[in-house]
């Protein structure tokens, strides 16, 4: 995705919950309130992915694929496009050294026909569509679904599989800012600060509303700091006696 891509979807979410209006207090609240609901949200799709079972609908073999590998929400959308390629037929019109040009003329909405040209490179074993939607959005279009099944009934090949949209898109390796790995401890520590900081956006948003709330958290804030700094000051005692 663009840049300007990214940005307009995150300002699209975010002026749901929030607006020039909200004070800065009120602005901090609703924004982090907005990142909860995102987090619950994706806890959501992860429990469909893995729990609900996709039903297919062709006899395809990258329908087949594609079901294991795309999250539910991803395939629904590929498996409507690989439906919709079934009443496409590319015709070939040209070719040169590196290239062979197809047309395809897609089925009739609201009386308009769309002829859209596919230019497939040879070198690269690599078919592009006029239409820019694998480019803009990284799912293939229909137009080029229906170039592929020219090919027989293929499972899709991995050039056209956008790691992002896939069920093990959240098991890459992570790295930290000088690009080592993040594994082991530190990798459980990241797991723990995610967890502590979304508990505590839950404790702020329902304490905030009560004065009262308000304060018990406030001490009982106080009180828990004292004590991991206790913790931290005794461990660090400790390492100094070991190292002497």
């Amino acid at each position: 995705m663009s840049s300007s891509q990214c940005a307009e979807s995150s300002h699209a979410f975010f002026k749901k919950y929030v607006s020039k209006r909200n004070l800065l207090m009120d602005f901090i609240l609703r924004f982090n309130r907005a990142l909860a609901h995102q987090c619950q949200e994706e806890l959501g799709a992860d429990h469909v992915d893995n729990n609900e079972k996709l039903v297919l609908k062709l006899p395809l073999e990258m329908e087949k694929q594609m079901a294991e590998i795309y999250t539910h929400k991803i395939f629904l959308k590929f498996q409507d496009e690989l439906w919709h390629s079934l009443v496409i037929m590319p015709q070939f019109i040209r070719e040169n050294a590196t290239h062979k040009m197809y047309v395809v003329e897609s089925s009739p909405k609201e009386g308009v026909r769309r002829v859209r040209e596919i230019a497939y490179d040879k070198e690269l074993d690599f078919a592009s569509c006029k239409c820019k939607k694998f480019e803009s959005e990284g799912l293939l279009c229909g137009h080029i679904l229906a170039f592929l099944r020219l090919f027989g009934n293929i499972p899709l090949p991995n050039q056209y599989i956008m790691k992002r949209w896939t069920t093990g898109a959240k098991c890459q390796i992570i790295t930290d800012k000088q690009v080592v790995e993040i594994s082991g401890q530190r990798s459980s520590m990241l797991t723990w600060r995610a967890k502590l900081f979304q508990l505590t956006l839950e404790v702020i948003d329902k304490a905030i509303i009560y004065e009262e709330a308000s304060v018990i958290m406030n001490d009982g804030l106080q009180s828990l700091l004292g004590k991991i700094e206790s913790i931290v000051s005794n461990t660090k005692s400790g390492d100094i006696s070991e190292k002497r």
